[in-house]
């Protein structure tokens, strides 16, 4: 059981850690390129779409109420780079149609509804931090845990000093003494 609790952290932590390290790759690229995947329906509604602009990370779904004749005959998936836009900047070119629902310390949720092309757009955002702050402390708590459990081994190259703590037969190196302190 123990076993299987130790499998499912280091799994949970692993996973955490690349949740990490691929918001931090996007959040530096997003200043750039923004990453964009979009999955589309045969009605012309965006299903869902999937960006990260100018440090947000964003979800948003288009629902066209009037069917479009260049929809799409199937669902289509795509992966496209785009260059960096502000919700603020579409909000100066849909102008009167785009509006926040709300806003608070970078999350939101943002609209933009076309009456005249029967565009609906339901926009969700959040800050890369957020994400980052989210996912980085249990890679860090397992990263303290492992130090803490080399405690007895080399500091050189790992190996085990219990049966020689005076040196390391590895490669040599000889652990520092233990100062105890008396009262």
């Amino acid at each position: 059981m123990k076993r299987l609790r130790r499998s499912l952290f280091n799994g949970i932590t692993a996973l955490s850690l690349l949740m990490c390290i691929v918001t931090a790759v996007c959040w530096i690229l997003s200043f750039f390129v923004a990453p964009n995947i979009e999955w589309d329906t045969p009605s012309g509604t965006r299903f869902w779409a999937f960006d990260c602009v100018l440090g947000e990370m964003r979800v948003h779904r288009i629902v066209n109420d009037s069917v479009s004749k260049f929809a799409p005959t199937h669902h289509s998936f795509s992966f496209n780079w785009m260059r960096p836009r502000s919700l603020d900047q579409d909000a100066h070119f849909f102008g009167q149609f785009a509006h926040y629902d709300f806003r608070f310390l970078g999350f939101g949720a943002y609209s933009i509804e076309v009456p005249t092309s029967g565009h609906h757009f339901a926009i969700f955002f959040w800050p890369c931090w957020g994400i980052v702050l989210i996912t980085l402390p249990l890679p860090a708590l397992r990263a303290v845990h492992r130090r803490r459990g080399l405690e007895g081994h080399c500091q050189v190259c790992g190996y085990d000093l219990r049966a020689t703590p005076d040196r390391c037969p590895e490669c040599g190196t000889i652990p520092p003494k233990k100062e105890i302190h008396s009262n």
